[in-house]
């Protein structure tokens, strides 16, 4: 296969290649990856900064955007990926030493022979530098040559400030981000892929970032940080892929990836066949943002008592008012709801920055603060609508993390 002839963004070397993605679409192609898991051809890479995308279940995501990075060096020697995870264990040789083993063996090596032209053999873990090189391997297993740049490097996102002074990979022009919805989100983990980003790609316009998860959770603050929480409310399971644009004018492909086959659909039958809302992302039914059951706010005017309405909590994107009541049946509830403003004499809780004192931190302190923890560990939240509990967990869970 002919190598493309290097042309630069704007014709500035600085900028970084100009790829030829037509071309790198092509050769992936030849690669015949099995049908039925994500396919990265369908990605606008030429048009797009990011691409994020979802799914319920493992679908080959990482392993076929790696094949993806590995054709872009096929047809561009020096291309590099960076695999980058939330936590520096996910790194250790312990948890990535077999995370190559589908491309190194995939029908006798057949991947390897085609993405090298039969130059290398083999891809070996490099352990002492986290990184995957390729290889010749003598018919005992021993290797007598490898390549000197590896083309994949592991990177974990608290070492972002660390590195970033001493980092050096000029040619590193796919950070695939992989599993970044985790259990818990620590509020500096996007300023932390922020400083990845400006170490790797400096003042390249060349680089990509692919963000990979088989686990979907609606109040993930990943999605308010990238500006895409409103839109992916809407999306269901197996919509095409959509490329929206940030206020201030980054490029985000999205796309929520699902393929179910029939023994999929006979495995949620079998096993998943209940009316349960819950289940319906597992069954493949198409519903992707089904949100847990929630209490919805019960009010009697002629029995209910409004203690305070003084706290307020701020999400970043929008405010909750948090009624605190006292009713006849279910003695003191918390109902809480959408509001437009904020009143001089109020309490209001935030996760960003505190420049007043009418402002606390998380879940803040004082008595109506601590009333809200009470009725929340005994249940006595109720909530407007489902919309309002995914705000309300979401930034519980970053004050928590905190």
């Amino acid at each position: 296969m002919k190598t493309p002839k290097v042309r630069f963004i704007e014709d500035v070397e600085e900028y970084g290649i100009a790829y030829d993605w037509k071309e790198i679409r092509r050769a992936f192609k030849g690669l015949k990856t099995p049908p039925g898991i994500w396919d990265p051809t369908e990605v606008p890479w030429e048009s797009i900064a990011y691409d994020i995308e979802l799914s319920t279940r493992a679908t080959g995501k990482t392993t076929q955007a790696i094949l993806f990075g590995m054709t872009a060096r096929k047809l561009y020697p020096g291309f590099q990926i960076g695999l980058l995870r939330c936590r520096e264990d996910q790194i250790m040789p312990k948890n990535v030493s077999q995370m190559l083993d589908t491309i190194r063996t995939y029908e006798g090596g057949r991947y390897v022979q085609y993405l090298t032209g039969g130059r290398w053999n083999d891809i070996q873990h490099d352990r002492q530098t986290r990184s995957f090189r390729y290889v010749n391997r003598d018919e005992r297993g021993d290797i007598f040559e490898k390549e000197e740049e590896p083309f994949l490097r592991l990177l974990s996102l608290p070492e972002a400030e660390d590195f970033k002074s001493s980092f050096s990979a000029p040619r590193m022009d796919m950070i695939i981000f992989d599993e970044f919805i985790g259990e818990l989100y620590d509020p500096e983990s996007f300023s932390r892929l922020a400083t990845w980003i400006s170490t790797i790609f400096r003042k390249r316009l060349s680089g990509k970032l692919c963000m990979m998860a088989n686990t979907i959770r609606p109040a993930s603050p990943w999605y308010r940080e990238l500006e895409i929480s409103k839109e992916l409310k809407k999306l269901k399971l197996g919509d095409p892929g959509k490329v929206y644009t940030t206020e201030l004018g980054t490029p985000i492909w999205m796309h929520v990836f699902d393929t179910p086959s029939e023994h999929r659909r006979k495995i949620a039958s079998w096993f998943f066949g209940f009316k349960n809302p819950a289940l319906a992302a597992i069954r493949g039914d198409g519903e992707l943002w089904v949100y847990r059951q929630f209490q919805r706010i019960l009010y009697n005017r002629e029995t209910d008592e409004k203690i305070s309405q003084a706290l307020k909590i701020d999400t970043g994107e929008e405010l909750l008012g948090v009624d605190i009541v006292n009713t006849e049946d279910r003695g003191l509830v918390a109902n809480i709801h959408p509001i437009t403003k904020i009143r001089e004499d109020d309490i209001v809780l935030t996760n960003g920055e505190i420049w007043d004192k009418q402002h606390r931190k998380g879940r803040g302190y004082g008595p109506l603060c601590d009333l809200l923890e009470t009725l929340e560990a005994r249940g006595k939240l109720y909530f407007s609508d489902a919309e309002t509990v995914t705000s309300y967990d979401a930034f519980m869970a970053e004050a928590d993390a905190a």
